[in-house]
């Protein structure tokens, strides 16, 4: 191991070989050094394999939280006045934490961590406060950033607060990390729906008649599912990403809350200048029989709904790219691509553009939060019926967990195939595109595939 000391509020940078040790047992042995938050970040690619990095952060050293009663937060244990304009007060807040923590701020992956519920959609379309008075966002710095090269099996801890013995007893947590072995399943318990089966149908009529007076073209209706919470929800994660490997995979405790998923679509992601979008829209169920799968790929590419759908909320994401681009730059570079996960199969597209000179990160947040693919299209107005239809919270479904880093980037998934669990219930989500045409117990049945990954991680039946 090399240790390398430096000069700012960061204390330590340290590189080891850890090639013996997975994220998933690194992050078991290490996520209660530290109070406060803790999180592990993965990423799948091809045939389930792991992307190149994964990320544990530990502990916090700022934090910025949002509400409607203001923006409060703080960088290094000193306070700071921010904007009431959250959009604004996220940005300030990066700005302060990357002064502070100089000597690391373009290393990758150091930056600030933001989990935003879909009410969070309040803040960036004032209009909608009304219709989302539970809007929160935060961010958070962490105080231990641990980041796994899968390629060269190295690994680069970042200690950005001096905490007297810490990085011996991360040592020593890494030198003793193992997981006990895990049933892959178990057996089921019954969660309950939240939005009864009866209610569904009649929550389609009601976006249909909506549809059909011109108000929107597609609303996206979720539909939530409930269990008490059994065990640790970490091995809950174990079993979710073995079972739906996707792009974005994530288990966060923060506060009283535990949020983990293993979503397969990206919010926007901004690199350099570089801006890219891949909504997802269509969906079938995958079948049992793989030399079935063609057909259902050949159906799905070739369902006039299903076409219709997606080139809508591709015309809804270049327009959201388009806001924050320089003119001219906005293309489509993947046009309905066929992707597939443990459960379901996805159309899915790409639309890049080039951030303008007066446009940042957190402006290409706000013009792309919520994705389309999450509420529908035009998407305030779609916004306001899920408000009125639903009438409840969808906590963080829907939603983002993003990485602001110090050096301009932007990475955001959106929170799908996701858990949600507080005060010993667990909740989780999943939602369907209504359009004129839409069958509501296909609509229903969709929501159940999508759900399914995350009820088999939890062992509940959602059906």
């Amino acid at each position: 191991m090399v240790v390398n000391p430096l000069s700012s509020r960061a204390v330590a940078l340290a590189h080891m070989l850890l090639d013996g040790v997975t994220p998933v047992a690194a992050f078991h042995a290490m996520r209660d050094l530290l109070p406060g938050p803790s999180f592990l970040l993965e990423s799948a690619q091809g045939a389930g394999s792991l992307a190149r990095s994964s990320v544990i952060g530990l502990g916090v050293v700022a934090q910025l939280h949002a509400s409607h009663d203001g923006v409060a937060g703080s960088v290094a244990g000193v306070p700071h006045q921010y904007s009431r304009d959250v959009v604004d007060a996220m940005r300030e807040f990066t700005q302060n934490c990357r002064a502070v923590y100089s000597d690391v701020a373009t290393l990758p992956y150091v930056g600030a961590y933001g989990i935003v519920p879909f009410a969070a959609v309040a803040f960036f379309e004032p209009r909608l406060a009304p219709l989302y008075p539970d809007a929160t966002l935060q961010m958070i710095v962490p105080a231990v950033i641990l980041v796994f090269d899968h390629a060269s099996h190295l690994a680069q801890l970042i200690m950005l607060e001096h905490v007297p013995g810490l990085q011996a007893q991360i040592m020593a947590a890494l030198r003793g990390a193992a997981l006990a072995p895990l049933e892959r399943s178990c057996a089921p318990r019954r969660a309950n729906r939240v939005i009864t089966a009866e209610r569904y149908p009649a929550m389609v009529v009601h976006a249909q008649r909506a549809i059909q007076e011109g108000e929107v073209f597609q609303v996206v209706l979720s539909q939530t599912w409930q269990a008490p919470v059994a065990g640790d929800l970490f091995d809950a994660y174990r079993r979710l990403r073995s079972i739906n490997p996707s792009p974005y995979m994530y288990y966060l405790e923060v506060a009283d809350e535990v949020v983990f998923g293993s979503s397969p679509e990206m919010l926007c992601k901004l690199d350099g200048s570089r801006i890219r979008l891949r909504p997802l829209a269509g969906t079938r169920p995958r079948p049992w029989e793989s030399d079935e799968e063609a057909d259902v790929e050949r159906e799905l590419r070739d369902d006039p709904k299903e076409r219709a759908e997606h080139v809508m909320l591709v015309d809804l994401g270049r327009n959201d790219v388009g806001r924050v681009s320089r003119y001219g730059t906005v293309t489509v570079s993947e046009l309905m691509a066929i992707e597939r996960y443990s459960h379901v199969m996805h159309l899915v597209s790409e639309i890049q553009g080039t951030i303008a000179p007066d446009r940042d990160a957190f402006d290409l947040f706000a013009a792309a939060f919520p994705a389309g693919t999450v509420s529908g299209a035009p998407k305030i107005r779609a916004l306001e019926l899920i408000a009125q239809l639903e009438g409840r919270s969808r906590g963080i479904y829907g939603g983002s967990i993003a990485r602001f880093g110090f050096d301009g980037s932007l990475d955001a998934c959106i929170v799908l195939r996701s858990a949600q669990a507080r005060s010993g219930v667990v909740k989780f989500s999943a939602g369907a595109g209504i359009v004129a045409d839409s069958v509501a117990r296909r609509e229903d049945d969709e929501c159940q595939a999508k759900a399914a990954a995350v009820a088999r991680a939890l062992g509940v039946d959602a059906s």
